[in-house]
């Protein structure tokens, strides 16, 4: 069975316990043997207090009669009647105090026997006469009787006296007992006391310090040696920290392993955006030597003059929020190239460090790039065909009546879906090649009327009524690319809004010196989910049922690169049930 530490401890705790309870046990018995010495000196002094004034009335007795017989003292015969009277009371007072004390009881009523035999007898002789020889005799009695009354009161007195002298040899061996004890108990409590702290030195602090130190080392990443563990429930404690320790060593050769190996860039910053740690990433990726030169150089420094002042923002935003995120961004080789990457940071304020992922994007970019060229090209071309083929269908409208109509209606659709490749064609571009804006002051109201006059049919078609409230601002843009994503903005609306809707337009001041345009309809509004896919490219969350049917899903997205392009923000509100309100603002001339 285990010698447990528990129990150590409590056998520890339990000798100064017993050491206390003998105490405690010698000073009750102390205040015991007061106790009976205080009762044995009650009880003496009650007995003294009863017998003297027996033994008083006892010798003026005999005196009173010597003093009648020999002079004939009449007073003293009256003397001797009243200390008759008082002696009955004072032998019975005697006989009850006595009585209460057993140990005193038989001398007592000897005392009390003896003394009621001498006042027979001075009674007797207080009758006689001088020259009787009966008084003579009497008087000789009498004598015999005092003996024995002061020699039973004697016994009394020295019978007191023992029992005192008893009391006292035996409390002062009690006396002894106990001062000894109380030595011997303080030399026991202290030799305990001492003991105990030995104890717990030996049996608690030093394995705990031991576990600390091992503990010290292992989070320092050192490996621990092997140890002999206490058979107790620290050695219980310091075994599952070795296993921990073990589990741990394993754990942080996987991610080491990990963190070495990924083709990924991981490091972490300090608030000054110097590195911390790195993988073997950074050279096998930039071609950069990990080396101390490197760790406490800056971030910076690896990364394109132009896209420093992005990357800086980036980062302070995330430290000001405590968040993470990603962005996108370049970064240098170490043979002088440029390569795109991805940044995943997150900020930890508890360590004041940047955790980085950086991913080498430049593979996809490029396919991105070649796709984008290509579905651009292939966008134009069918634009061409199309406008060809409406050109045909436009120089064959006004023939028959049946066919006319039929004809109109192709024209009109062909017409529909030239707007839709233009925006297609745009957005295409505008992330293929740096697509021309002009940059000129431009009149609100002049873009609300063009569009207006644009999708007057449309609206007239779906029946659906437009309100406007514009003031006359003048903002600094690309008066064709914003009319572009205002007439996206409106051809949604139409889309969802029910017949007989309305749709409103909104252009008035907006922040930091902004042109806000709004553009709200009465359409099944968008669940917060759906606002944040809504501008992604070729994302359409809207359920859009119309005669008009779906689009590409490049409107939106096409519409962020512009607004983006002129320095605005872009944007949506709605409460996923009333119609949504779609936004982008502008900068203003001369702002």
């Amino acid at each position: 069975m285990k010698h447990r530490l528990t129990r150590k401890l409590l056998v520890i705790v339990a000798i100064p316990l017993i050491f206390e309870l003998a105490l405690f046990s010698a000073c009750a018995l102390m205040l015991n043997l007061a106790e009976q010495e205080r009762q044995n000196e009650s009880a003496v002094i009650e007995v003294i207090s009863k017998m003297a004034p027996v033994l008083v009335s006892s010798i003026r007795s005999v005196f009173q009669t010597v003093n009648a017989v020999v002079n004939d003292d009449q007073d003293c015969r009256k003397e001797f009647a009243e200390e008759k009277k008082l002696v009955g009371p004072r032998l019975e007072s005697l006989r009850q105090v006595t009585a209460k004390h057993n140990e005193y009881q038989g001398g007592a009523l000897v005392f009390c026997k003896n003394v009621e035999e001498q006042f027979r007898l001075t009674d007797t002789v207080m009758g006689s006469r001088k020259d009787e020889s009966a008084g003579k005799q009497s008087l000789m009695d009498l004598k015999e009787v005092v003996s024995k009354v002061d020699d039973s009161g004697s016994m009394i007195l020295k019978d007191l006296a023992s029992r005192r002298k008893e009391l006292m040899k035996s409390d002062e061996k009690v006396r002894q007992l106990i001062h000894k004890v109380l030595w011997l108990g303080f030399g026991a409590s202290l030799f305990v006391a001492l003991a105990g702290m030995l104890a717990f030195h030996l049996l608690v602090a030093i394995p705990l310090k031991k576990l600390a130190e091992r503990s010290s080392v292992l989070a320092a990443g050192g490996k621990l040696a092997p140890i002999h563990h206490a058979d107790n429930e620290i050695g219980d404690l310091s075994a599952a920290f070795d296993a921990m320790a073990v589990e741990l060593e394993s754990n942080r050769r996987v991610e080491q392993a990990i963190f070495q190996n990924t083709a990924d860039v991981i490091c972490t910053l300090d608030r000054d955006f110097n590195f911390v740690s790195a993988n073997a990433a950074l050279e096998t990726l930039f071609g950069f030597r990990l080396n101390n030169s490197l760790l406490n150089s800056s971030l910076l420094k690896l990364v394109p003059e132009e896209e420093q002042d992005w990357v800086l923002k980036q980062l302070r935003e995330f430290r000001a929020s405590s968040g993470s995120g990603s962005f996108e961004s370049a970064m240098l080789t170490a043979g002088g190239g440029v390569i795109d990457v991805v940044f995943s940071v997150s900020w930890s304020a508890l360590d004041e460090l940047y955790f980085c992922c950086i991913h080498d994007n430049e593979y996809e970019k490029q396919t991105e790039r070649l796709g984008r060229g290509l579905r651009t090209i292939l966008a134009r071309d069918l634009r061409r065909k199309l406008e060809e083929a409406h050109s045909i269908v436009k120089s064959i409208e006004g023939g028959s009546s049946q066919n006319n109509s039929k004809v109109i209606s192709l024209s009109n659709n062909l017409g529909r879906l030239l707007p839709l490749l233009d925006n297609l064609t745009d957005t295409m571009a505008s992330k293929a090649v740096d697509f021309a804006m002009k940059r000129e002051a431009v009149s609100a109201a002049s873009i609300v009327e063009s569009c207006r006059s644009t999708l007057e049919e449309l609206f007239k078609r779906n029946e659906i009524e437009l309100e406007t409230s514009v003031e006359d601002l003048a903002m600094l843009g690309d008066k064709n690319q914003i009319e572009r994503v205002l007439m996206n903005f409106l051809s949604n609306a139409i889309k969802v809004s029910p017949p007989s809707g309305v749709i409103s337009i909104k252009v008035a001041s907006g922040k930091d010196k902004t042109v806000r345009f709004e553009v709200s309809d009465q359409g099944p509004g968008l669940s917060p989910i759906q606002q944040q896919q809504l501008f992604e490219q070729f994302s359409q969350p809207r359920v859009i049922d119309s005669s008009e049917g779906k689009g590409s899903g490049l409107g939106l997205y096409s519409a962020r690169n512009v607004i983006e392009a002129h320095g605005g923000s872009i944007g949506v509100i709605s409460d996923g049930a009333t119609g949504s309100t779609f936004w982008f603002s502008v900068p203003e001339a001369g702002a």
